[in-house]
Protein backbone atom coordinates (compact mmCIF):
# COMPACT_ATOMS: atom_id res chain seq x y z
CA UNK A 1 0.00 0.00 0.00
CA UNK A 2 1.09 3.66 -0.91
CA UNK A 3 0.16 6.94 -1.71
CA UNK A 4 1.34 9.73 -3.90
CA UNK A 5 0.97 13.50 -3.06
CA UNK A 6 1.16 15.45 -6.10
CA UNK A 7 2.07 19.07 -5.56
CA UNK A 8 -0.28 20.57 -8.95
CA UNK A 9 -0.31 23.72 -6.37
CA UNK A 10 3.18 24.26 -7.38
CA UNK A 11 2.36 24.87 -10.74
CA UNK A 12 2.58 28.16 -12.59
CA UNK A 13 -0.69 29.94 -12.38
CA UNK A 14 -1.36 29.61 -15.98
CA UNK A 15 -1.00 25.82 -15.74
CA UNK A 16 -3.51 25.65 -12.58
CA UNK A 17 -6.20 25.98 -15.05
CA UNK A 18 -9.85 24.19 -13.65
CA UNK A 19 -10.20 21.96 -16.81
CA UNK A 20 -6.39 21.03 -16.51
CA UNK A 21 -6.64 19.95 -12.88
CA UNK A 22 -10.04 18.39 -14.30
CA UNK A 23 -8.04 16.03 -16.53
CA UNK A 24 -5.29 15.18 -14.28
CA UNK A 25 -7.43 13.99 -11.77
CA UNK A 26 -9.55 11.50 -14.14
CA UNK A 27 -6.76 10.67 -15.35
CA UNK A 28 -6.39 8.27 -12.64
CA UNK A 29 -9.64 6.75 -13.12
CA UNK A 30 -8.58 3.38 -14.82
CA UNK A 31 -6.09 3.12 -12.09
CA UNK A 32 -8.88 3.13 -9.91
CA UNK A 33 -10.89 1.30 -12.13
CA UNK A 34 -9.29 -1.64 -12.51
CA UNK A 35 -7.32 -1.59 -9.19
CA UNK A 36 -8.04 -1.19 -5.31
CA UNK A 37 -7.53 2.54 -5.10
CA UNK A 38 -8.54 6.24 -4.47
CA UNK A 39 -8.11 9.89 -5.85
CA UNK A 40 -8.40 12.61 -3.56
CA UNK A 41 -8.62 16.23 -5.30
CA UNK A 42 -7.51 18.82 -2.45
CA UNK A 43 -8.77 22.31 -2.55
CA UNK A 44 -5.51 23.72 -2.96
CA UNK A 45 -5.51 21.93 -6.33
CA UNK A 46 -2.80 19.21 -5.27
CA UNK A 47 -4.22 15.15 -5.81
CA UNK A 48 -3.18 11.77 -2.71
CA UNK A 49 -3.70 8.80 -5.15
CA UNK A 50 -4.22 5.93 -2.49
CA UNK A 51 -3.36 2.60 -3.71
CA UNK A 52 -3.29 -0.85 -2.76
CA UNK A 53 -2.22 -4.18 -4.66
CA UNK A 54 -1.84 -1.58 -7.51
CA UNK A 55 2.11 -2.17 -8.91
CA UNK A 56 3.89 1.18 -8.64
CA UNK A 57 4.65 1.16 -12.76
CA UNK A 58 0.82 1.05 -13.48
CA UNK A 59 1.10 4.27 -11.54
CA UNK A 60 4.03 5.38 -12.61
CA UNK A 61 2.88 5.30 -16.30
CA UNK A 62 -0.99 7.16 -15.37
CA UNK A 63 2.07 10.06 -13.28
CA UNK A 64 3.91 10.18 -16.55
CA UNK A 65 0.81 10.98 -18.09
CA UNK A 66 -0.23 13.90 -15.44
CA UNK A 67 3.56 15.04 -16.09
CA UNK A 68 3.21 15.09 -19.83
CA UNK A 69 0.02 17.25 -19.39
CA UNK A 70 2.21 19.49 -17.24
CA UNK A 71 5.14 19.32 -19.56
CA UNK A 72 6.20 22.94 -20.05
CA UNK A 73 5.77 23.89 -16.53
CA UNK A 74 9.34 24.01 -15.00
CA UNK A 75 7.87 21.65 -11.76
CA UNK A 76 7.44 18.68 -13.76
CA UNK A 77 10.96 19.04 -15.62
CA UNK A 78 13.84 17.07 -14.86
CA UNK A 79 17.28 17.62 -15.28
CA UNK A 80 19.29 15.75 -17.80
CA UNK A 81 19.81 12.64 -16.10
CA UNK A 82 18.27 13.81 -12.99
CA UNK A 83 16.19 11.50 -10.99
CA UNK A 84 14.88 14.11 -8.42
CA UNK A 85 10.94 15.09 -8.73
CA UNK A 86 10.18 17.86 -7.07
CA UNK A 87 6.54 17.21 -8.80
CA UNK A 88 5.32 14.46 -5.95
CA UNK A 89 5.84 12.39 -3.16
CA UNK A 90 5.50 9.26 -2.66
CA UNK A 91 4.66 7.34 0.91
CA UNK A 92 4.90 3.80 1.69
CA UNK A 93 2.13 2.98 3.61
CA UNK A 94 2.67 -0.73 4.29
CA UNK A 95 4.60 0.17 7.10
CA UNK A 96 3.36 0.91 10.76
CA UNK A 97 4.67 4.43 11.91
CA UNK A 98 5.27 4.81 15.19
CA UNK A 99 4.50 8.30 16.92
CA UNK A 100 6.22 9.71 19.52
CA UNK A 101 5.01 11.05 22.93
CA UNK A 102 4.35 14.70 22.71
CA UNK A 103 7.20 14.71 25.62
CA UNK A 104 9.53 13.23 23.08
CA UNK A 105 9.23 15.38 20.70
CA UNK A 106 8.74 19.05 22.03
CA UNK A 107 10.72 20.99 24.81
CA UNK A 108 10.16 20.58 28.08
CA UNK A 109 7.98 23.99 28.65
CA UNK A 110 5.21 22.36 26.12
CA UNK A 111 5.87 18.89 27.76
CA UNK A 112 4.66 20.73 30.64
CA UNK A 113 1.33 21.98 28.98
CA UNK A 114 0.80 18.74 27.17
CA UNK A 115 0.69 16.75 30.94
CA UNK A 116 -2.06 19.98 32.25
CA UNK A 117 -4.30 19.85 29.12
CA UNK A 118 -4.38 15.84 29.83
CA UNK A 119 -4.99 16.10 33.54
CA UNK A 120 -7.55 18.93 32.52
CA UNK A 121 -9.10 16.69 30.23
CA UNK A 122 -9.10 13.33 33.07
CA UNK A 123 -10.76 16.08 35.50
CA UNK A 124 -13.51 16.95 33.18
CA UNK A 125 -14.09 13.24 32.22
CA UNK A 126 -14.37 12.34 36.06
CA UNK A 127 -16.85 15.13 36.37
CA UNK A 128 -20.00 13.31 34.97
Amino acid sequence: MYAVHIFLSKLRASNRQPHFLNIAVISFDVLIENHEGAVFPLHNADIVLICSNVLVDDADGVLDMVRALFGEDPLVALEDGGFEDNSLTWYDLSKPVTVPAPEDDIGPAHAVQADQDRRHILIRRHQF
